[in-house]
């Protein structure tokens, strides 16, 4: 049953949402012609500015579909536990502490920079005379807004030589204008200002270049097939319900599971990624038995290191995990538990990347699998012409 919304009809076609639209294009390359600090100043205040007034147009908006912020909540919370898992293939990028006045004026020009490209995609949308249109201008609303021109011709040049990098920007800004569509405006934002923070202020990221363009087709997988099996159970308008959903005990017996798991996701989430630490899965045999070929540690920097601590450093383009045995001057002297000779080296300290604080037995064997076994050009294939096809699958299936 088609649920309709006075915002999504086509009788509240204005000029200043039109407007909003334009402007919120063109504000970003006010630097381009103001070449000082002021320049950035003003594009922000203005954007900001703009976002307020057209806020009140989309703020109550409801899309034609069930989807809610919870939805949109797990959707997101699932996408990060996928990125942080999917650094125990890549490896992470640690990023240093910002002051307390970078990051509060980073979290401003993050915000005002969702927000408005968040509200000229609803404005976008509401505009449009059919879903079909809905869903390209919602797309290439996402693609290009807050970036300048020079930005979009550089986007586009770097997009032309690696075409497959493009890939999981255009499925990301598809599930966010299906949001639009079928939850509304709040429910989408929440879903981009959570998985943009994660990228924008973690602490500890992936490191996309070490998969290169496969990178690109997994997590296009992993959006479609997060979006995939919310819509399924919860019956959006561009998925198919599930009999399982309309079996009330079952169902609720499912929804307070998954609320925990999801819990649970979250809670592990905040302690790893904010607390601090680095997870990393050991491959070799030189700490046995103290740790073993597939467990998976968490890395904690420390300020200090004394004997006894088992480190990671990184030596020669890897991170290693050993003991240390003893201190001097120039460094600490390492050595594998297993090992009958310390290291032929000294570690300098600012090799080190923190201490082992806790050992998760095993659970790394998965991924010393994957990264042995898989025949990266498949994957890469693969992984992409799934994505394409799933694209395809859910533009064709729309029940709206």
């Amino acid at each position: 049953m088609r649920v309709k919304t006075t915002f999504f009809s086509t009788n509240n076609k204005s000029f200043f949402d039109y407007l909003f639209v334009i402007l919120i294009f063109f504000l970003p390359n006010l630097p381009l012609y103001i070449r000082s600090l002021y320049g950035s100043f003003l594009t922000y205040v203005l954007m900001a500015t703009v976002s307020i007034i057209a806020m009140p147009r989309v703020i109550a908006v409801r899309g034609y579909g069930k989807a809610g912020v919870t939805d949109s909540l797990i959707m997101s919370i699932s996408l990060c536990f996928f990125y942080v898992l999917g650094g125990f293939f890549s490896g992470f990028t640690v990023r240093a502490s910002p002051s307390a006045s970078s990051f509060f004026t980073g979290l401003a020009i993050f915000m005002i920079s969702v927000a408005s490209v968040e509200i000229a995609r609803a404005l976008a949308i509401s505009l449009a005379p059919n879903i079909k249109a809905k869903v390209f201008l919602g797309v290439i609303i996402g693609l290009f807004y807050s970036r300048s021109l020079l930005a979009i011709k550089s986007y586009l040049t770097s997009s032309v030589s690696q075409p497959i990098s493009l890939v999981s920007d255009i499925v990301f800004s598809l599930v966010i204008t299906l949001l639009h569509i079928d939850g509304g405006f709040l429910v989408a934002l929440v879903f981009r200002l959570a998985v943009s923070f994660f990228w924008r202020f973690s602490p500890l990221i992936p490191d996309k270049s070490t998969l290169g363009v496969a990178w690109s087709s997994l997590e296009s997988l992993a959006i479609i097939t997060i979006y995939a099996f919310l819509s399924t159970i919860h019956e959006f308008s561009f998925g198919k319900p599930n009999i399982i959903a309309n079996r009330n005990m079952l169902s609720k017996s499912l929804s307070t599971i998954a609320k925990i798991a999801y819990g649970g996701i979250l809670a592990s989430l905040f302690i790893v990624v904010f607390g601090g630490f680095m997870p990393m899965v050991i491959g070799s045999g030189s700490m046995t038995p103290t740790l073993s070929v597939g467990d998976v540690v968490l890395i904690k920097s420390q300020k200090e290191y004394s004997v006894g601590d088992v480190v990671a450093y990184r030596f020669m383009n890897q991170v290693v995990v050993h003991r240390i045995i003893d201190v001097s001057d120039k460094g600490f002297i390492t050595k594998g538990d297993a090992n009958s000779d310390k290291d032929p080296f000294i570690v300098p300290r600012e090799s080190v990347i923190g201490r082992v604080s806790l050992k998760i037995p095993m659970i790394g064997w998965v991924s010393l699998a994957l990264k042995n076994n898989i025949n990266n050009s498949m994957l890469y294939i693969g992984s992409a012409i799934v994505s394409i096809g799933l694209v395809s699958l859910f533009i064709s299936r729309r029940r709206i």
